[in-house]
């Protein structure tokens, strides 16, 4: 898993996991997920329930949802940070998913989005007005807000990555590399590319 790969190259810091679309408490879906996937949509005490059977030291940064569980929230610096302790730190957001919420053209669902591949061939999008991917700015921003109002550093750096990610190599400044710094944030270079524009969609 990714934060084994990370023990393996000895990666410091503190692992968030910022998790958005659970449902209410007696309401989960086993072996049906959204869109029809076979997968489970949990709610947070059973999604909470799953990591623990792996990493029993989670910790959780949500207070409502916390104190709803009978659990301590874990927000500030403290002894998750070193690399001799790494464990996931779950924080939930609410979902985004929605875009009638958000209003514009598409609000309603009717409207589909429409793009150029490199054929020159409109395509339809088929999200309507739910799209999950909305969840990764929004829920980030909701974890900035929660972490930076009860945190006060601000000499570390946040990478973002993705669930299904593995370390290969440590995350490192590279030597008389410019810093990262607010309003100055660095990437990687993603090497899918275009392609996806190409992929046959039928």
């Amino acid at each position: 898993t990714q934060l084994h790969s990370a023990s393996a190259v000895r990666q410091c810091g503190r692992f968030t996991w910022i998790v958005s679309g659970c449902l209410d408490e007696g309401s989960e879906h086993m072996g049906k997920g959204k869109g029809g996937a076979n997968s489970d949509i949990l709610t947070h005490a059973l999604l909470l329930e799953e990591v623990e059977r792996h990493f029993p030291h989670v910790t959780l940064s949500n207070h409502t949802i916390a104190d709803g569980m009978g659990r301590t929230a874990s927000v500030a610096r403290g002894h998750d940070d070193d690399c001799s302790t790494l464990h996931p730190h779950v924080h939930f957001t609410p979902d985004y998913s929605d875009m009638s919420a958000f209003g514009g053209p598409f609000a309603d669902g009717k409207r589909k989005r429409t793009f150029l591949n490199r054929n020159g061939k409109i395509m339809t999008g088929n999200f309507g007005n739910t799209y999950k991917f909305n969840n990764k700015p929004n829920g980030l921003h909701h974890w900035g807000v929660a972490f930076f109002a009860q945190d006060d550093r601000r000499d570390e750096a946040v990478v973002l990555i993705d669930p299904d990610f593995l370390f290969l190599n440590k995350f490192e400044f590279p030597v008389n590399a410019p810093p990262v710094l607010p309003g100055k944030p660095a990437a990687a270079k993603y090497g899918l590319g275009g392609q996806f524009l190409d992929f046959n969609l039928t």
